[in-house]
């Protein structure tokens, strides 16, 4: 359900026009600019929910494109207006002090505000969506012949490695047929960061969007230091994982297509017999007082969206109604512990939203990424200590050893990315294919991850050409940063589990009114990103690979 308000633009202009003479008047201002911004956001997360639900319905998506081009540019233009004045305003009057972080964010868009890129914006925003529709309906063959993409899904997990095979062959030439429009979206979409830095005073794109994700407590310097860590503490635990693997498989050299399949011996049957069940019994293990009853209202309004659907876009995600105060999830729901863990995940993002202090406007209920990963994370690990209420597993041990070698894995393809994409937003020309192979391939082979890529194309352009470079630019590292905090965090919440999510709470409470640090001191975590703090990953994972048998295989 959308808004679908014609007065927005109307009360947006009576805002800018307002006078503000006194610091009750300016707090009041204030709070009326959070309540018409809520509003206008949840037009927008509201139309993308309704055409992420259904990508092939036609009058959705041309709603959707008519509020992005028609209305946003002019909306988005009248906000950044609206954020000029805080901060001039804010040079005479007191700013709250729980407003103090949102203000970091209106000095960004007041820079932008001189120059406003509204409709550089929708247009950004646009060419993501056309991304997002590539992958959601890629043209998957086999053996010459079109197969549906559950076909080919099943495939890539059968035991026999030559059907494998022929899945990721399947992928693979799927994926490259959209490779030209892809890349060609890509070019668009940087030219036009290019032109919003620009007109924001920024020499570079990745300037312009570091600054927007509000990353005021670590530099670019500092992430350097972090990815570094994970070269060199992180990956050469990966190939270990991965030449586990390679035993169990019992295979001479790992493939691509081997990493689709479990050999540790974490296959495993639900113990429920359908959503409905799944839903009470995950609802009841949450470990927030309220959380349980509030999930299993947004599953019973729909607004826990979990069911697979012919058209349904094919990726999870979690955003917020602001209006209504209202977070909901949408995901393809399979009965596997895997999915199981990242609907543990997206509650994370739940609990976060769900999680602020009663009454707080709309910008305390946006942390930065990193705060927001950090929650759900917390969640997905604590998950590892439900699943065997909700599977029967072979070895749930084994799936703990996979979902650490997953979490490897993810956490150095973070840095592979964040270190292309900080690449690609600092070009000062618009790279062409062969260029963005060429420094992905260079990138990638910093990070060995243990698979032989012997007689595969040198530079495998899969791993660049992806919809979050444009729909979500620079975000990934947060995910890899958070993992770090998550694992010492749970580690806390495995030996005094009430205490540490009590800590939890009262940091969700805060919302986007603290420093990052500060957030996760009252969670009970330390704020780090040295080589240090990757240990901590390091010591539980390498424990588990060595309690490991060397002999199981489950091929």
């Amino acid at each position: 359900m959308t808004i679908r308000d014609a007065s927005w633009e109307q009360r947006y202009q009576q805002l800018v026009d307002t006078a503000v003479s006194n610091n009750t008047e300016f707090h009041r201002w204030l709070r009326t600019w959070a309540d018409l911004e809520a509003e206008v956001y949840e037009q927008g997360t509201a139309l993308l929910r309704a055409y992420q639900a259904d990508m092939t319905n036609e009058e959705v998506k041309r709603e959707r494109q008519t509020f992005l081009t028609t209305r946003r540019p002019g909306l988005q233009a009248l906000h950044d207006r609206a954020a000029q004045m805080a901060v001039e305003w804010s040079e005479h009057f007191s700013v709250p002090k729980d407003w103090r972080q949102a203000f970091m964010y209106f000095g960004v868009v007041a820079r932008q505000a001189k120059q406003p890129s509204g409709d550089l914006d929708g247009q950004v925003e646009l060419i993501g969506g056309e991304l997002s529709a590539l992958f959601s309906q890629l043209p998957y063959r086999l053996h010459g012949e079109p197969v549906e993409a559950r076909t080919r899904a099943a495939l890539a997990v059968s035991p026999d490695r030559a059907q494998r095979h022929a899945a990721f062959q399947s992928s693979r030439e799927a994926r490259l047929a959209v490779i030209p429009e892809v890349v060609h979206l890509m070019r668009r979409s940087l030219d036009l960061r290019r032109e919003i830095a620009r007109r924001a005073g920024y020499d570079t794109a990745h300037q312009h969007l570091w600054s927007l994700l509000e990353r005021v407590d670590y530099t670019p310097q500092d992430v350097h230091t972090f990815r570094t860590s994970v070269r060199e503490h992180l990956t050469p635990l990966l190939v270990a994982f991965r030449n586990r693997r390679k035993a169990l498989l019992r295979v001479e050299a790992l493939k691509p297509w081997d990493l689709t399949i479990d050999p540790f011996g974490g296959a495993a049957q639900p113990r429920f017999a359908d959503e409905a069940e799944l839903i009470e019994r995950v609802a009841d293990s949450l470990p927030l007082p309220g959380l349980g009853d509030q999930v299993r209202r947004l599953w019973r309004t729909g607004l826990l969206d979990l069911t697979a659907r012919p058209g349904k876009a094919d990726r999870s995600y979690s955003d917020f109604l602001a209006h209504q105060r209202l977070p909901y999830v949408q995901m393809r729901l399979q009965p596997t512990p895997d999915a199981v863990q990242i609907l543990y995940h997206e509650l994370g993002h739940v609990a976060q939203l769900s999680g602020v202090k009663r009454g707080s406007p709309f910008w305390h209920h946006f942390p930065g990424v990193e705060m927001r990963e950090f929650v759900a994370q917390n969640f997905e690990l604590w998950s590892l200590n439900q699943l065997p209420t909700l599977f029967t597993f072979d070895d749930a041990p084994g799936h703990v050893l996979r979902f650490y070698e997953k979490t490897l894995a993810r956490m150095v393809g973070q840095c592979v990315m964040d270190e292309f994409q900080e690449w690609f937003y600092s070009c000062e020309h618009t790279p062409d294919q062969s260029q963005m192979e060429e420094v992905w391939q260079h990138i990638s082979d910093q990070y060995p991850t243990g698979i032989d890529r012997e007689g595969l194309p040198a530079s495998e352009p899969l791993g660049y050409a992806t919809a979050q470079v444009v729909r979500r630019p620079l975000v990934g590292i947060e995910y890899a940063l958070a993992w770090s905090w998550a694992f010492a965090f749970v580690s806390q919440a495995e030996v005094a589990p009430d205490q540490t999510f009590s800590h939890l709470a009262e940091a969700l409470l805060l919302g986007n009114t603290r420093p990052l640090p500060e957030l996760l001191r009252v969670a009970g975590v330390a704020f780090s990103l040295s080589a240090t703090q990757v240990e901590t990953l390091h010591m539980p994972m390498q424990q588990a690979l060595n309690r490991a048998s060397s002999h199981r295989s489950a091929i």
